[in-house]
């Protein structure tokens, strides 16, 4: 059975000290130069602002979330067809970013970005794309054809639930503004629906954003927050990261790492 723990100030102690493993590993897993790991970066650092204020100051973010939003700047965004999903995803995560934080940077082409779209639907990325067209509507650039509802539901369980994970951490902005009044029914029903499938097929990658999508809506006392923390905690290695063995989340460990950084971080505030 998972622990239940009675002291909140030893826990909080405990998942501050995780976090602080999982910073020092995030850090060396994003340090080599990379699209994918600029974003990510600046992603992470954005988050934990945001969601774990004290946790950023304690630890003197501000400085290397400064430096990873100045390191977007190059980032292209350029979309040609063929560009890998995670490599499109990257460039447009880059350019939100500094949308929202009020830095000059390009917006996309919109005949190259309609084009890009429609060739994720072909190749079996439609969540790629619908992320791209959130975040691209967010910020007050059009896409054809976007219904915020998913239409692809039951089509595949590991774009089902991730699904789930960014209804939170797109309305939010990546937890940088609070949630609209009325979605928290809604939301509770889907993350609680996805907490029991996430934790059947050890999904920890997707187990680190549902913790944090439980943080956003006033959950951390919550039986699941407990088990997907403890889940974390159980994954993480003596390095500090934070390993997802399942076969749609190979080779995500710098992901997996910083996603379980923000839901330490996040956990280790009082409820």
């Amino acid at each position: 059975m998972p622990r239940q723990s009675n002291d909140a100030k030893t826990d909080g102690h405990r998942l501050a000290f995780a976090a602080k493993r999982c910073l020092d590993a995030f850090l060396l897993l994003t340090s080599t130069s990379s699209e994918e790991n600029s974003s990510l970066r600046a992603l992470v650092f954005h988050m934990l602002e945001g969601h774990a204020p004290g946790f950023f100051r304690r630890c003197s973010l501000a400085t290397l979330l400064n430096s990873a939003m100045k390191g977007l700047q190059p980032l292209s965004i350029e979309l040609p067809e063929n560009l890998p999903a995670d490599d499109g995803m990257a460039r447009i995560d880059a350019w939100y970013l500094r949308r929202l934080r009020g830095y000059p940077h390009p917006d996309p082409d919109p005949a190259c970005l309609e084009r890009y779209l429609r060739s994720l639907e072909a190749r079996g990325e439609p969540l790629h794309g619908w992320i791209i067209q959130w975040m691209c509507q967010d910020v007050g650039v059009r896409t054809a054809n976007f219904n915020r509802e998913w239409e692809h539901r039951g089509g595949s369980l590991i774009h089902d639930l991730y699904w789930v994970t960014h209804l939170v951490l797109l309305e939010t902005r990546y937890l940088s503004r609070p949630l609209k009044p009325g979605t928290l029914p809604r939301l509770e029903e889907e993350l609680f629906r996805a907490c029991h499938y996430a934790r059947a097929r050890r999904h920890i990658d997707v187990a680190a954003e549902l913790a944090i999508c439980l943080q956003v809506v006033g959950r951390r006392n919550h039986r699941w927050h407990t088990i997907l923390i403890d889940e974390l905690l159980e994954h993480q290695k003596h390095d500090g990261s934070v390993m997802d063995n399942s076969l749609e989340a190979r080779g995500l460990r710098a992901h997996c790492t910083g996603a379980s950084l923000v839901a330490f971080a996040g956990g280790a505030r009082e409820p």
